[in-house]
C-alpha cells in the first residue's frame, strides 16, 4: 500500500469516529461540523483526482510535446494546490465555529434575567479593580473556581464588554480559554457531553491532517 493510501485510509477512519452527536447539540455546531468534515472529503477527493489527472497525463505521454506534458502536470498540481487551500480554509473556519458553539454550550445555564443580573454583579465583584492581563487572569481564575452562576455569564456578550472596558488582550482567546477551562471541569450532562464533542472534533482534526498528507504524498513533488 502506498503512503497517499495509508494517509487516505487514516483520514477515513479518523472521519468515522468524528460524528458528533445531533441530540440536544446546538445547531450551530452541528452544522458547523458538517461544513468541516466535507472540507476534510474535498481534500481527500482532491488527492484521488490529482493521482487520477496525472496518471492520465503521463498515459498521452508519448502523444505530447515535452512543454505541453509538462504545462498539463504544473496545471494539475497547480488547481489541486488551490482546492486545497479553499478547503484547509473552510475547515478551519468551521472548525473553529462548532468548538466556540460547543464551549458555550457545556457552560450553565441561568434560571432567570434576574439570576443573570446578579451573576453579573458577581463577575464585577470578582475581578475588582484588575485591568488588562490581570483581569485576564482573574477571568480565568473565576472560570475554574467561580459559582456556576459566574460561570454562566461567560457565555454573555457581558464578560466580553467588560474585558475590553478593562484593557485587556485577546479578549475573545481569553473568553475560549475560560469557557473550555468550565467545559473540561463541570460534571453537568451538558459539559460532559460537550466534552465528548471536542473529542470527536479533535479526530477530525486528525483526519484534516492525514487528508492533507495523502494529497501531499499523491505526487513526490506537490
Amino acid at each position: 500500500m502506498s503512503q497517499t493510501d495509508q494517509f487516505h485510509d487514516l483520514a477515513a477512519e479518523s472521519l468515522s469516529e468524528s460524528f458528533i452527536s445531533d441530540s440536544s447539540t446546538p445547531i450551530e455546531a452541528v452544522d458547523a461540523y458538517h461544513e468541516a468534515r466535507d472540507a476534510v472529503l474535498d481534500t481527500l477527493a482532491t488527492a484521488d483526482a490529482l493521482s487520477d489527472k496525472l496518471a492520465e497525463i503521463d498515459a498521452n505521454k508519448v502523444y505530447l510535446q515535452r512543454e505541453g506534458y509538462e504545462q498539463l502536470r504544473r496545471e494539475a498540481i497547480d488547481g489541486a494546490k488551490e482546492l486545497a487551500k479553499q478547503a484547509q480554509r473552510t475547515y478551519e473556519r468551521s472548525k473553529a465555529v462548532a468548538e466556540s458553539a460547543l464551549l458555550k454550550s457545556a457552560l450553565p445555564r441561568l434560571e432567570s434575567d434576574s439570576r443573570e443580573g446578579l451573576a453579573r454583579q458577581e463577575l464585577l465583584i470578582a475581578l475588582g479593580d484588575s485591568q488588562g492581563g490581570d483581569a485576564s487572569s482573574r477571568l480565568l481564575g473565576i472560570a475554574k473556581s467561580g459559582s456556576t452562576e459566574v460561570q454562566a455569564v461567560l457565555g454573555t456578550d457581558f464578560a466580553r464588554t467588560v474585558l475590553i472596558g478593562r484593557g485587556s488582550a485577546n479578549v475573545d482567546k481569553t473568553l475560549q480559554a475560560a469557557r473550555r477551562v468550565v467545559a473540561e471541569s463541570a460534571q453537568t450532562p451538558e459539559a460532559v457531553k460537550a466534552r465528548d464533542n471536542i473529542a470527536r472534533l479533535d479526530k477530525l482534526a486528525r483526519a484534516q491532517a492525514a487528508a492533507a498528507a495523502a494529497l501531499r504524498h499523491s505526487l513526490p513533488s506537490f
